[in-house]
């Protein structure tokens, strides 16, 4: 009897081998999906939209090749709710990549500066990939002050710790922004003037200051917070001022302007930002966040973002010019 019952359990046990017999492949096929990636910006006039396919990942080894696959079939339109624009399939040539060789396939719509406060819906559809859609709202223009401009001016009538201050009144729209004080000037050089710019620092990591640890602009996310409030030290501009002199000497030199830019991020832009880049740690990867998509139908991101600059114009004898 325990020897029918042996050959029982050994029979089962066979059994379930064989039906447990199903070793890992991660190479699985899979149906098309549309993966969109598009950007709305406000300083530009043309805008892309790039749309790809994942590849058959059952047919190649992931890694093994530099696989891109374009959805090159694909109606894609922007509308703003009283216009209707088709995109139209274009080749972009692709930076200097040691993985892709492949020039960059894209759609693009010509003469098409988003306005800001706008809502646009993007629609593709595509024999291949099927239909995809997502909507987007531009951010509304901010209300930017520049005080203590008589700093910028004439830096060295003023103390080095005198401070030049940007307000910026926040309207709707907006979930992060940049704010950047930029220096513009002029350098004569062998093919004419050249124009050139520099930004100044927000602050510095230690105390005495250093100019290879100044602390720039940087993406940062909105609160509750109707306004921002950022000052720059008159000693951060006049080091900037003197290192670009230092720089260019003995070229001519003009300094034209400070530039306030306030770039606003929108909700789906940021959200997709802070997962793939919001851990600050370049050296490690996040993988207890989901990847965010805002694409119904598909995968990827469709988002925009908004520049508003106020320029403060330098005097003809500013004291840094070498005309």
């Amino acid at each position: 009897m325990n020897r029918h019952l042996s050959f029982f359990v050994l029979v089962l046990f066979l059994l379930a081998s064989i039906s447990c017999d199903q070793s890992f492949d991660p190479r699985v096929a899979s149906e098309p999906l549309p993966i969109i990636y598009s950007v709305l910006a406000t300083d530009r006039s043309q805008q892309f939209v790039r749309i790809y396919t994942q590849y058959d990942s059952s047919a190649f080894v992931p890694g093994s090749e530099a696989i891109e696959i374009p959805i090159t079939d694909a109606l894609v339109t922007l509308n703003d709710g009283a216009n209707t624009i088709v995109l139209s399939d274009t080749l972009l040539t692709r930076p200097p990549d040691p993985r892709y060789q492949t020039p960059i396939h894209a759609y693009v719509a010509s003469g098409l500066a988003p306005e800001f406060g706008g809502r646009y819906t993007l629609q593709v559809q595509s024999s291949t990939v099927g239909f995809a859609t997502s909507v987007v709202t531009i951010p509304e223009h901010p209300i930017m002050y520049l005080t203590n401009d008589q700093i910028l001016d004439y830096p060295h009538d003023h103390k080095s710790e005198e401070r030049a201050t940007v307000l910026v009144y926040l309207q709707p729209g907006a979930k992060a922004y940049i704010l950047r004080l930029i220096v513009r000037y002029e350098i004569l050089g062998q093919n004419g003037w050249e124009q050139q710019r520099h930004e100044i620092p927000v602050s510095f990591y230690h105390i005495p200051r250093k100019y290879e640890e100044a602390i720039y602009g940087q993406l940062t996310r909105l609160t509750v917070a109707a306004s921002i409030l950022q000052s720059y030290s008159n000693e951060a501009y006049r080091m900037v001022l003197s290192d670009v002199a230092t720089q260019t000497n003995p070229s001519k030199l003009v300094f034209h302007s400070v530039v306030l830019q306030f770039v606003q991020f929108d909700e789906h832009l940021y959200n997709y930002y802070s997962i793939a880049s919001g851990f600050q740690d370049r050296y490690s990867l996040r993988l207890d966040h989901a990847t965010y998509s805002n694409i119904s139908g598909g995968t990827g991101l469709f988002g925009a973002y908004a520049v508003d600059s106020l320029e403060h114009a330098l005097p003809y004898d500013f004291v840094y010019n070498r005309r």
